[in-house]
């Protein structure tokens, strides 16, 4: 690596330099195109004036080998050219091909077994739409039930090991919460960093840590709190949460409580906010088990693409010096990167037709879809914005080395 990073203390200056001869070079070129021409129209009155003389003699216009040599400069200093090695790593028309196809799989996929979490009428414009559930999403739905529909015993005995504070179900203090949407408005049932927090917090505090259906967040004493808990509340925060995702209501994905703090927008034909929003697809099946249904589309993607891409990807030589391999490293990525962008892009722009179709139905959401472009974008992003001096120093190298070559076999 620092061969690599040595390259980049003067590759400005070598660019520099490549730039200024480049633009001396072009000014002369100018010159020497103006002077030609200058010579030609004054060959031009020449020969009308012997023509109005009735002269036969006319003098040839000037036939630069400038033009030509300018021609051969141009290309050969050209600072937007690449060298054929350093091309292959831009995406070529194949390359797109895979990309798109892989989206559009993620979208037939979509459509066809991701559909909405479970069957269920949506009203639009004062028309209810009857809407099929995932198929997929009911197959992880009956693990840990009987043949009755029931939960299972061990389902029972992980909630007895695992009993915490936050799991109200029912309270005359907090309105519109029932056994249905209670884990929405706990914090602590958030699958995630922030719901471990709040779980440590409210075990170690004997509280319950909710926001209510106005967005407000609050923190309801339930019992003498104990410090002790605090060395091993992961574990009961984690054990309470895989009770509860085979349980028929399941576990929110992740952010979802954290979302009822929004109470922004009218969406619908009964204007929700985007925090009630969240709580009505909890309601309707929106949770744990639906997300791993959504994220099939993410791993068609993944598996296409990247199969695609380990198997006509060029084999990066460890007999070429660091700075070389590094490059090639970083190029390759780069490609990579470029085409799930492309995929995760099609398949966004298919999520946003399903939606179309199932008359803005929030359920039809594939928010794993929309995980994977945000990450590839921000990818792209970080890309662009950092410091490419290296590795363009590197591509001008190759020119240089390309073109003397040329010129030496000429």
């Amino acid at each position: 690596m620092d061969d690599f990073h040595k390259i980049g203390g003067k590759a400005k200056e070598v660019q520099e330099d490549f730039q200024a001869s480049s633009k001396d070079i072009y000014k002369e070129k100018n010159t020497i195109r103006e002077d030609t021409l200058q010579i030609n129209e004054l060959i031009d009155r020449v020969n009308v004036l012997a023509t109005s003389l009735g002269s036969c003699h006319q003098v040839m216009p000037l036939v630069s080998s400038a033009d030509e040599l300018n021609i051969e400069l141009g290309k050969i200093l050209s600072a937007d050219d690449k060298t054929d090695s350093d091309r292959m790593f831009d995406l070529n028309s194949v390359d797109y091909l895979v990309a798109c196809l892989a989206g559009g799989i993620a979208v037939l996929l979509d459509f066809l077994v991701v559909k909405i979490p479970k069957d269920m009428n949506f009203a639009d414009n004062g028309k209810k739409y009857h809407q099929e559930g995932s198929s997929l999403t009911a197959l992880f739905d009956r693990i840990g039930k009987n043949d009755n529909g029931k939960e299972q015993n061990w389902i029972k005995v992980l909630e007895t090991w695992f009993k915490v504070p936050y799991d109200k179900s029912l309270h005359p203090d907090i309105p519109h919460m029932r056994p249905m949407n209670h884990r929405v408005f706990s914090l602590a049932h958030d699958p995630s960093l922030s719901g471990l927090l709040w779980a440590v917090k409210d075990l170690t505090q004997g509280t319950f840590s909710y926001i209510d259906e106005s967005g407000i967040l609050h923190i309801m004493k339930c019992k003498e709190g104990d410090y002790l808990k605090l060395f091993y509340a992961p574990f009961v925060w984690m054990g309470h949460i895989v009770s509860d995702i085979f349980t028929t209501q399941g576990i929110p994905i992740p952010g979802s409580s954290l979302l009822r703090k929004l109470q922004l927008g009218a969406i619908g034909d009964n204007e929700m906010t985007i925090g009630k929003m969240a709580t009505y697809m909890y309601e309707n099946g929106y949770n744990l088990k639906h997300l791993a249904t959504m994220t099939i589309s993410n791993a068609a993607i993944e598996i296409i693409v990247r199969l695609y891409y380990y198997l006509v990807k060029p084999a990066v030589s460890e007999s070429r010096i660091m700075a070389e391999r590094e490059y090639e490293k970083v190029m390759l990525n780069r490609k990579l990167h470029n085409m799930l962008l492309i995929a995760y892009s099609v398949s966004v722009f298919g999520d946003i037709a399903k939606i179309c179709a199932y008359q803005g139905n929030p359920n039809a959401i594939n928010v794993a879809i929309w995980y994977g472009f945000v990450k590839e974008a921000v990818k792209k992003l970080q890309v662009a914005s950092r410091d490419n001096t290296v590795e363009k120093a590197i591509e001008y190298r190759h020119i240089i080395d390309e073109n003397f070559k040329n010129l030496i076999s000429r």
